[in-house]
């Protein structure tokens, strides 16, 4: 039998071997083929590194404003937290002095008790203010902004109750002094709500805090810890 006639079994082609036979063998169709899926695949690479870049970025301004939060709130708390004792202190000892008809005038009551005390403390709401400005509210976690929302809330209507409800003699006014009994007692009334919106924001404060500790990492949440 002639060798030449003789059919000997051909190995089949690996897929690479097939690719470069279809780029080396003239067929132009073929290559276009190819030169467009490869395009494609590059640029799906790139959308998807361009996304994981944005969601990254995302997530460094959400956790850059839970640092912020926790900053902010931790400070407020400490103002608050040293003036509460004061303020229910200051209530009892109003009761007794105007029970006993100590407080005779406008003038001793500025005198013994003055104004600064009678006005709850100064807090900030800056990083709240910031957050929305930035853009970084809507990337946190809608539990986390709930309490949030619901603390600094609290927060402003502390600084309403002052606003609206401060009576006269806490204002630095005068009144007659047969009016003092009455006017005293609207002091304390006030103080009463005023201790009360401030227990109910140290809570809030407390609360909101809790869930920042838990979404922060470890090694930034044990500062917030140790302040309280």
């Amino acid at each position: 039998m002639d060798e030449a006639s003789i059919d000997y079994p051909v190995a089949p082609l690996t897929p690479a071997q097939r690719v470069v036979r279809l780029l080396t063998a003239g067929d132009w169709i073929a290559r276009i083929l190819i030169e467009s899926a490869l395009i494609v695949v590059s640029i799906l690479a790139a959308l998807g590194v361009n996304q994981w870049q944005e969601r990254r970025a995302k997530e460094e301004l959400a956790l850059q404003a839970l640092s912020a939060f926790r900053r902010e709130i931790t400070q407020n708390r400490a103002r608050l937290a040293d003036a509460v004792p004061y303020r229910v202190g200051l209530r009892d000892v109003l009761v007794r002095m105007n029970e006993s008809g100590d407080l005779v005038s406008a003038e001793h009551f500025h005198a013994l008790v003055g104004v600064d005390p009678l006005r709850p403390p100064f807090v900030t709401s800056t990083v709240w203010e910031t957050s929305l400005t930035t853009g970084a509210i809507p990337h946190i976690d809608f539990e986390i902004v709930n309490a949030l929302s619901l603390t600094y809330s609290l927060q402003e209507r502390l600084g309403e109750v002052s606003r609206t409800s401060m009576p006269t003699l806490a204002r630095g006014g005068t009144v007659p002094r047969a009016a003092m009994p009455a006017a005293v007692r609207e002091v304390v009334a006030y103080l009463g709500d005023l201790s009360r919106s401030e227990a109910e924001l140290l809570a809030a404060y407390d609360e909101v805090l809790r869930i920042l500790d838990g979404a922060l990492p470890a090694d930034t949440a044990g500062g917030a810890l140790a302040n309280r």
